[in-house]
């Protein structure tokens, strides 16, 4: 799983979170490598910040435009000026580290502090696991199990919290995305006298099977938390991974639907009618990344002396808006007709499966990821939604798919396929 780092927050008001404004010299924290760096080449889009992002952790601050980034203390990245246009910048990372082990940094207080007469049911509540777990590393399985365990959901449109914001969704709501549960949980950590801090950023990526390079989303934007323990330093503890797994294992689709059209249609990430969209896309994409790149290898002189080597006036707008207007075109119809000629035809079999699990669904049956068409079928016969008839017709079905795509013996798959639909219609 790929964290990129951005922003840490320690500075809480009962209600929100932000950065401390009194940072320590940059000189301070102290970094032990326990796996070699990795390199690797950032493009940032514009955000009128100067935040920078990288792999947890970087190990060395990249030049920018030729000019030196520096590190807050919190191991954030921060360029010489707002990034107010596309930048790229070759960055360095350690994936395994340890950060401010051994001596107890001098500012440990900072990340403990809490505003007084807030949240009082998180504070007892994590007096009383502090009490039964008095070792550092089991309090914090201890909360993690509670996340875990309890009834909370991941979603991305949580309700409205009271006055002690943590109490309320701790014992109330349970329900929200990663801010939510990070900033708790760092919460109920520093009430447990264990120094803890927010940390946010992007989560994974997609990479772009079309040119090989990773694309990072704001749909990627994540929050995690990070512990201080004795001789470890500096640990990241990502308590959404005990609520919603697909959120961190995957992507953020996994974990909640895509809506479409104002909301008239909503699918998951893993629908397979969206996949020939998502091919085009990731064209698209492989189109607008392969112009920036060019665009960013080379200096305007460079630029002017490839355009009047093509025999243009570098001056003549007109003329270079066309040539790019046209070659653009090229470039589109040609891996438009290269995904169409790509485009797989759709099993019918498995399409006839797929139809099956929406309409079981319909009767509130849904298949789980791990369920096989067997394991699904015994799930299924014990299932009161389903009269007699759409029981039994949905039991053959699943054992005839079963006998087709996994069976050694494998039936005729266009026999088959009118046998499944004559079952599908007696599901109805």
């Amino acid at each position: 799983v790929l964290y990129w780092r951005g922003i840490v927050l320690g500075d809480y008001d009962g209600r929100t979170w932000a950065p401390f404004r009194l940072r320590r010299s940059s000189e301070a924290f102290n970094i032990k490598l326990l796996s070699g760096p990795i390199g690797y080449q950032v493009t940032l889009e514009p955000s009128g910040h100067r935040w920078l992002f990288a792999l947890d952790l970087p190990v060395a601050a990249p030049d920018v435009d030729g000019k030196p980034s520096s590190f807050t203390p919190e191991l954030e990245l921060r360029s010489p000026q707002p990034v107010n246009s596309r930048t790229r910048y070759d960055a360095s990372s350690a994936l395994s580290y340890r950060l401010d082990a051994g001596d107890t940094p001098s500012d440990l207080g900072n990340w403990l502090s809490l505003p007084s007469g807030t949240n009082p049911g998180t504070n007892e509540f994590a007096r009383h696991l502090r009490a039964r777990h008095t070792e550092p590393e089991k309090a914090i399985d201890a909360v993690l199990h509670y996340f875990r365990n309890e009834p909370f959901r991941y979603t991305l449109e949580p309700p409205l919290l009271g006055v002690h914001s943590v109490d309320d969704f701790l014992f109330n709501t349970r329900a929200g995305f990663c801010e939510h549960y990070s900033g708790a949980f760092v919460v109920i950590m520093r009430a447990m006298g264990i120094p803890a801090r927010v940390v946010t950023g992007y989560l994974g990526g997609e990479l772009n099977a079309i040119d090989g390079f990773m694309e990072v989303r704001q749909s990627d934007a994540h929050a995690w938390a990070e512990v201080w323990l004795p001789q470890q330093g500096w640990l990241r503890v990502d308590p959404t991974a005990a609520v919603a797994p697909e959120r961190i294992e995957r992507n953020l689709y996994s974990a909640v639907p895509r809506r479409y059209l104002g909301g008239l249609v909503t699918t998951t990430g893993d629908n397979a009618t969206l996949a020939w969209l998502l091919k085009v896309r990731s064209g698209w994409n492989a189109v607008g990344n392969a112009w920036n790149q060019w665009v960013l290898n080379y200096s305007s002189d460079k630029q002017k002396n490839l355009v009047r080597s093509l025999g243009l006036d570098a001056s003549n707008w007109r003329d270079l808006i066309l040539l790019l207007v046209a070659c653009m075109a090229l470039i589109t119809v040609a891996i438009a007709y290269g995904l169409v000629r790509a485009r797989e035809k759709v099993d019918p079999v498995v399409a006839l499966y797929a139809k099956l699990c929406r309409r079981m669904e319909k009767h509130g049956l849904m298949r789980n990821r791990f369920e096989g068409p067997l394991s699904y079928r015994e799930r299924l016969s014990r299932a009161n939604a389903l009269s007699g008839s759409q029981k039994e017709a949905a039991i053959r079905f699943l054992e005839l798919y079963q006998a087709v795509q996994y069976g050694v013996s494998e039936p005729s798959r266009a026999a088959a396929a009118v046998r499944l639909k004559k079952l599908l219609s007696e599901c109805r």
